[in-house]
């Protein structure tokens, strides 16, 4: 009798591991590189959790923190706060990796995601250190002019494609003089994710010759 309890038990507890989805990881605002001090919260969500409370727990570069609320404020970010973020809310699996990169120069080419599926919305913004006023703001893809704007910073693909995957930067004016980002790689997916690279982010898509002070 007690075995067939505990067979019972054990089917039970493996069907709701099995049937457990990733918890999911947002960042908010979306850009997934920012300068030094900004504020960055990260949020977990539990597919599975039906509205019920759950505990949850967080990793960077997989050390587990001693945070266990369903938000993580980096409050004014520094050089420390670039890495690899996961998190797990109650029963479902670890969320996918999300990387965050924090820099200190000019100009930033901000992105929503490292690494997209066909037919997702990529965003890209040019950003000035400390948000001064940023003028004739280019984008550039593998070097070749894609927009030229004079007020708004934001370039968005609605519906990526595999030929939009590259090296994109973007330049523009403080005052008269002219400033260039550094270049950051997009890469185009036709799959899912793998689990070490999702979040919209891959390992590919730091940006080339990053400035971090390190």
């Amino acid at each position: 009798m007690w075995l067939l309890v505990a067979l019972v038990v054990l089917a039970a507890g493996n069907g709701r591991t099995a049937g457990a989805q990733k918890s999911r990881l947002t960042l908010h605002p979306k850009w997934v590189n920012v300068f030094i001090g900004d504020k960055v919260t990260l949020k977990c969500d539990d597919p599975n959790s039906l509205g019920n409370i759950t505990t949850t727990q967080w990793f960077r570069n997989g050390t587990a923190l001693e945070i266990q609320t369903p938000s993580y404020s980096i409050r004014a970010a520094a050089f420390d706060d670039s890495g690899e973020y996961r998190c797990q809310m109650g029963d479902s699996h670890k969320s996918d990796v999300m990387r965050l990169h924090v820099s200190q120069d000019w100009l930033l080419l901000q992105t929503s995601g490292w690494v997209f599926l066909v037919g997702e919305p990529v965003d890209l913004r040019c950003r000035s250190w400390k948000d001064r006023p940023l003028t004739r703001v280019t984008f550039f893809k593998d070097q070749e002019i894609m927009k030229f704007v004079t007020k708004n910073s934001i370039f968005s693909i609605p519906h990526v494609t595999r030929n939009d995957r590259g090296s994109y930067h973007c330049t523009g004016h403080l005052g008269s003089q002219l400033f260039e980002s550094l270049p950051i790689n997009i890469i185009v997916q036709d799959e899912d994710r793998p689990a070490e690279g999702g979040g919209g982010m891959g390992l590919g898509g730091w940006p080339e010759g990053h400035r971090d002070g390190n």
